[in-house]
């Protein structure tokens, strides 16, 4: 038979795994419009009051059945964060579609509302990134990033 100190543990452990367990469920029901980073991952959005306009959510669009997003749909911060990921000073290999998602929003959202020569010089830097591989891609596509953050977030 169980003492009184350990049954008292036991239902302290239980009711440790059962909050655990609620703060889990709850945030799985928060709203995820569009595909997450890695988990366990965690960005610090830049903002500026420059930053480009997000489109409208889809009149389909229900965050309780978790329908997700297409890249044109996100929001550019959830779009930064992806790419985000992908032009790491760590990463080995050119990045992939979170950051060709990124870039397409920035010419298509943020274009219009900049300057013609800060738009040529985001052109100049994507178009530098493009021909590159492995290490070299993720530093000129990071110099892009880093500028495209910097004018349209």
């Amino acid at each position: 038979m169980l003492d009184a100190h350990t049954t008292a543990r036991r239902r302290a452990g239980a009711a440790l795994l059962a909050a655990l367990g609620a703060a889990l469920l709850a945030g799985c029901t928060s709203p995820a419009p569009a595909p997450a980073p890695p988990s366990g991952t965690s960005y610090s959005i830049p903002s500026s009051t420059n930053r480009a306009p997000d489109p409208p959510l889809p009149s389909d669009y229900d965050q309780d059945t978790n329908n997700e997003l297409t890249a044109e749909e996100a929001s550019l911060p959830q779009l930064w964060a992806l790419a985000n990921s992908e032009v790491d000073p760590s990463a080995s290999e050119a990045p992939q579609q979170g950051f060709a998602d990124f870039s397409a929003a920035i010419t298509a959202r943020c274009y219009p509302i900049l300057d013609p020569a800060d738009a040529a010089e985001l052109e100049q830097l994507h178009a530098a990134y493009l021909p590159l591989t492995g290490p070299d891609a993720v530093t000129a596509a990071r110099a892009y990033f880093d500028r495209a953050t910097a004018l349209c977030m």
